[in-house]
């Protein structure tokens, strides 16, 4: 069986190495193309860039460019340090006070993730940001992708703060 995984998924789950990936994010090898496992999975993404979000086929990528379209200026790419003397990185912050989290599976598969997100959302939010979550293929869906990007954008317009 043939299966289709990021180079960082696959350098996690110790199928290649580090510089086989690097590689392959630079797309010198198509390694990950043939390589075969027959351990259970998520399912593979539309995108064999999927692990390395600058790519401009990762669907934060592609969220990022919707949204940069709809609200020319106004979206930031990976902002940190929003909240002063906490560590937190917001993946699209649009200012004064939207965040938009990609939320994949293998980054919040586990319990301890799902806790760290649930105190990471409530933060967030006590200090007055509003956050907007989605997933891959809400933003792969070109139907789905556009009612998000309208509901954050007429949100950003609206001035709505909580």
């Amino acid at each position: 069986m043939s299966l289709r995984i990021s180079a960082d998924e696959a350098l996690k789950r110790r199928f290649i190495d580090e510089a086989t990936a690097k590689e392959i994010k630079a797309g010198k090898n198509d390694r990950l193309a043939k390589l075969g496992s027959t351990q259970r999975s998520a399912p593979a993404s539309r995108s064999s860039n999927a692990g390395d979000v600058n790519a401009e086929t990762s669907p934060q990528r592609i969220l990022f460019n919707a949204l940069c379209h709809r609200l020319p200026g106004r979206p930031q790419w990976e902002v940190k340090d929003l909240i002063p003397g906490r560590r937190i990185r917001a993946d699209i912050f649009i200012p004064p006070s939207v965040i938009v989290e990609m939320d994949g599976y293998s980054f919040h598969k586990s319990l301890d993730a799902f806790k760290k997100d649930r105190k990471r959302q409530n933060l967030l939010t006590a200090n007055g940001f509003l956050v907007f979550r989605t997933f891959a293929k809400e933003v792969f869906d070109e139907e789905e992708r556009r009612a998000l990007v309208e509901m954050i954008a007429t949100t950003v317009e609206k001035g709505l703060q909580f």
